[in-house]
């Protein structure tokens, strides 16, 4: 098994190594320097015009029992319940001695463990990026509106919940993977698309997180799955 594990490890650090094969790239209309003025206004208007006022409905509003359903629904926005079944995929394939699968086992193995590689890469690369953003923001959870407002922050605060609302990081986690999944099954979009809607959404209605916590999230996680997509796709790892 360890000289499995050690040969797979050799053959995917090749492949990272590997030169661009071919040079796609997003639309330019979807390319972050054309969008990113956009994105930062809309960020602004609901931080400064929306926030307050959604939370304040929260708080005092919102109708009794609706949470149960939420609560459910977060929970596919948590990036342990996503990579962990992807990182099995991925270890079980590095077990395997590839020289003794069939050709149609081999191909099939291979693209099992590309979409895995692909879509994990999409959760923890843009947990990390949002992991920094928290940090360096720090803005104030909505838990502290009553105390601080939602204009709060104390940047750079030790990592921790209660100053780490922008962006929002199930936004992030459901947008990077359904964004992902939109591009390996691109016929099941609309379903994607309200998923990664639907969790954001929960975030908001569960008190977590304000409207421009979610929108910034869903955001960063929308361009890390472009950016991690299109680099391994012109290296054809994908």
């Amino acid at each position: 098994m360890k000289k499995n594990i050690k040969n797979n490890v050799k053959i995917f650090g090749q492949a990272i190594k590997a030169p661009k094969v071919n040079n796609e790239s997003i639309g330019r209309l979807f390319e972050l320097k054309y969008t990113f003025i956009p994105l930062l206004l809309v960020v602004c208007y609901l931080f400064f015009n929306v926030d307050a006022s959604v939370e304040n409905y929260v708080k005092h509003d919102m109708p009794s029992g609706i949470t149960y359903y939420f609560n459910i629904i977060t929970r596919l926005g948590l990036g342990v319940y996503l990579s962990v079944p992807l990182g099995i995929i991925v270890l079980v394939r590095a077990c395997i001695d590839g020289d003794k699968l069939s050709t149609n086992a081999k191909r099939c193995w291979s693209k099992i463990n590309s979409y895995a590689w692909f879509l994990l890469a999409t959760v923890a690369i843009s947990g990390i990026v949002g992991q920094i953003l928290k940090f360096v923001i720090g803005r104030a959870r909505p838990k502290f509106f009553l105390e601080y407002g939602s204009h709060y922050f104390q940047h750079f605060h030790k990592p921790g919940y209660d100053f780490a609302s922008m962006p929002s990081g199930h936004s992030i986690t459901v947008a990077a993977f359904c964004m992902g999944l939109f591009y390996l099954f691109p016929r099941l979009r609309v379903l994607w698309v309200v998923c990664a809607i639907a969790v954001a959404f929960s975030r908001i209605i569960l008190g977590s997180h304000y409207p421009s916590d979610v929108i910034f999230g869903l955001a960063v996680g929308f361009y890390s799955t472009v950016f991690i997509y299109y680099w391994m796709h012109n290296r054809e790892l994908i």
